[in-house]
């Protein structure tokens, strides 16, 4: 498999290298991902939709995180991400259709490795039932709906779970309908700060 290589860049986000994938999570570089939150509207409700990691995923698996996410390579725009969301969901979406809603800077530390990341964060609205994506899955073995003002009382502190409804696929690749209450431990640990992005965007209708 060919090496993966990352634009890197200082605490400013000012472009300072190019380092394989490997060295950027082993010695903290920061570098640039595209995250890309999938929103569903029934009526007067609007839905986010998250995806569950791949059990062998080497950082958070068989966690509930933002729909879809990837890496932007050394020499890629960031719109060149919306390439995760056919990649992992099957969804055909152009680079004009997504809302930039902002970014933000998140770190984690991973065994050995540290992942400095400035997330790009945007918006894509579809109508259809997330029944019908076409999975990774490789990468993503499920996907649920969460409602927003729910998961606003949640990550406020004012609820100890949230409902999520949707499917998971088993390594036959059938799918099964999942509906349950789902408390943090659950959920990748993104900070307090980066939802707060995300459902202000959704409540100020973008």
């Amino acid at each position: 498999m060919e090496e993966e290589f990352l634009d890197i860049f200082d605490e400013e986000e000012r472009l300072i290298g190019r380092k394989s994938r490997k060295e950027v999570h082993e010695k903290g570089y920061w570098h640039s991902t595209f995250h890309c939150w999938v929103v569903k509207r029934e009526g007067k409700k609007t839905f986010l939709i998250f995806q569950k990691r791949h059990p062998l995923k080497d950082t958070a698996p068989n966690m509930f995180d933002v729909s879809s996410a990837g890496h932007i390579k050394s020499g890629e725009s960031i719109e060149d991400g919306v390439r995760e969301l056919k990649e992992e969901l099957g969804i055909d979406a152009k680079p004009n259709e997504l809302i930039n809603i902002g970014i933000i800077k998140e770190e984690f530390h991973i065994g050995k490795n540290i992942d400095r990341e400035f997330c790009h964060i945007y918006i894509y609205s579809n109508k259809a039932e997330i029944e019908s994506y076409t999975l990774q899955r490789d990468e993503v073995v499920g996907l649920v709906k969460i409602e927003i003002d729910e998961l606003a009382r949640f990550l406020d502190n004012k609820i100890d779970g949230v409902f999520a409804e949707g499917f998971i696929v088993n390594q036959e690749g059938r799918r099964y309908k999942l509906s349950k209450i789902l408390n943090k431990d659950d959920f990748v640990p993104h900070k307090y700060g980066y939802y707060k992005i995300v459902l202000r965007a959704l409540m100020d209708d973008y």
